[in-house]
């Protein structure tokens, strides 16, 4: 009986001390999940260090989503901020509900791109992905900014805008996610 109760105990705590984290989920194969993994790894967390996870699943409906996340979605909850990567002709470039969700359509990225270009757009798509999800939008500083106003809408666009948040982005967005507990021990530090 003491070692159930301690057992219970330990669970309970885990479950209190538990991290929150932003969850970037690729649904159906959009994108190479050994990519998904470096991009999320090495670049995303290079620009700002969060607590993460990575997932996937093999469906994404929209409208079953957005209902679960306006009553309170036990994957988000308030407790976690996904970024899912889809791959569909019938999504728009981003669907996002602001505090718990973005989904990055994947559609097109390859296009006219060697590896190279291919992992920095991802990468590109992984901030804005992060950003959107946390309720921040574009922003006028287009050359300096992941966020700059235009830079979603065409390749073009997104090749031509930097790989990073502006101090407009940047700051705002350490401070949410201090907030909701998502940063890293690591404090950010703006480059």
């Amino acid at each position: 009986m003491k070692k159930k109760i301690v057992a219970m105990m330990m669970l309970a705590g885990a479950c209190v001390f538990a991290k929150n984290t932003v969850a970037f989920v690729n649904v159906g194969g959009a994108v190479d999940s050994m990519l998904l993994t470096q991009t999320v790894t090495n670049g995303v967390m290079g620009v700002i260090p969060i607590n993460h996870e990575l997932a996937s699943q093999e469906k994404f409906d929209p409208a079953e989503v957005i209902a679960a996340t306006a009553k309170g979605h036990p994957v988000n909850g308030g407790r976690i901020i996904c970024v899912y990567f889809v791959d569909s002709p019938s999504l728009p470039p981003q669907l996002t509900a602001p505090g718990f969700f973005a989904a990055m359509n994947v559609r097109g990225l390859s296009k006219g791109a060697d590896r190279a270009l291919y992992e920095k757009r991802l990468l590109k798509i992984a901030l804005k992905g992060l950003a959107f999800a946390c309720g921040f939008g574009a922003n006028q500083d287009v050359g300096r900014c992941v966020m700059g106003a235009g830079s979603f809408e065409t390749l073009k666009g997104i090749d031509g805008t930097s790989a990073t948040y502006s101090p407009f982005v940047f700051f705002p967005l350490s401070d949410y996610l201090q907030a909701r507990g998502l940063l890293d021990e690591t404090p950010p530090k703006f480059e």
